[in-house]
């Protein structure tokens, strides 16, 4: 199966991948560090340091693709989903981690994991292209 890159066509409507990238990150990230085929030695250093980077990475996305406005009417009109999505997507997480004994910061974590890869959210950068495509025009 040939992989086709997410393309914009020449009327400006988006084309599908062929192919998803989350099962090449998932695979990759099996593959790397604790319990993996290939030990990286001591990245702690480097990990803190692109966490940040990405995080503003991350803030200057949303910066550039909304205003303040956008956000704030958008938080508003989304409460209630957000909320459902919360309650479907991390409280499983939290309560497999109290299950299994991991306290209270585990289930803090695992339900944020739960929720962040369950949710349209993770989605978003890939998704966004086109409106920063349209910014540098």
């Amino acid at each position: 199966m040939r992989c086709s890159s997410d393309s914009a066509s020449s009327d400006g409507s988006r084309r599908g991948s062929a192919c998803r990238r989350s099962p090449f990150y998932l695979i990759g990230g099996l593959c790397f560090g604790n319990g993996g085929f290939i030990q990286l030695g001591d990245i702690g250093a480097f990990s803190h340091i692109a966490s940040e980077i990405g995080v503003v990475l991350l803030l200057l996305l949303l910066g550039l693709e909304y205003t303040a406005n956008e956000l704030i009417s958008g938080l508003r009109r989304s409460r209630m989903a957000g909320l459902l999505d919360l309650a479907l997507n991390a409280v499983p997480g939290a309560a497999i981690a109290l299950i299994l004994g991991l306290g209270p910061i585990g289930a803090f974590v695992l339900a944020g994991v739960t929720y962040i890869s369950s949710s349209r959210i993770s989605r978003w950068p890939s998704t966004s292209r086109s409106s920063l495509r349209s910014w540098r025009a």
